[in-house]
């Protein structure tokens, strides 16, 4: 990748990253809620939603572990996300992903 290229993508990602972050934070709030009994399906179905697209941010910006354990939340919470301590752990270790990153 040429350094000017490399360069864009660096100052994309700054841009994103905020967003990649609130991204995480609805799905913190969402595992909360879960956890708790108080997630509708409705719900459900949104932070899936929002776990894929942080699948697809993530891969794109290169940050490959980041993306692989927002699959794995998209993947409990197609399921009905029945797993609430699952997906927490997972959610705590993609946060920590995106922000050593």
């Amino acid at each position: 990748m040429s350094d000017d290229v490399q360069a864009a993508v660096v100052r994309l990602w700054r841009r994103s990253r905020p967003v990649v972050l609130e991204r995480i934070a609805a799905l913190e709030e969402a595992a909360t809620a879960l956890a708790a009994g108080r997630l509708e399906p409705h719900e459900v179905e949104q932070s899936r939603a929002e776990a894929h697209k942080l699948v697809g941010s993530l891969g794109t910006f290169g940050v490959p572990r980041g993306s692989e354990l927002a699959r794995g939340v998209e993947h409990e919470l197609a399921g009905g996300g029945q797993d609430a301590g699952l997906i927490a752990d997972l959610l705590a270790r993609l946060r920590a992903a995106v922000e050593a990153y």
